[in-house]
């Protein structure tokens, strides 16, 4: 089981990933958005998995949400590319 020091860092690195999909994850133009966001969002899922044993949730709890919202973005950017090119 992991220190909560290492749980807040764990966090705060799913977070810095997370940020990264949510400014990036419309990119849908070439799928772009493929090779160079969704790895990002691959390990920022893990990284907040692996920090979630956490005692102060907040951390936790924010790197969740803002994998929730950067999946919402990036789905529904695809979804208007391909209803707009139809």
């Amino acid at each position: 089981m992991p220190s909560q020091r290492t749980s807040n860092i764990l966090n705060i690195l799913a977070i810095i990933c997370a940020t990264w999909y949510i400014v990036f994850g419309w990119v849908w133009a070439w799928y772009i958005n493929v090779m160079f966001v969704f790895p990002f969002a691959i390990i920022g899922f893990f990284l907040w998995l692996a920090g979630r044993k956490a005692e102060r949730k907040g951390l936790s709890r924010t790197a969740g949400i803002m994998l929730i919202v950067g999946t919402a973005t990036s789905f529904g950017a695809l979804l208007f590319y391909a209803v707009s090119r139809s």
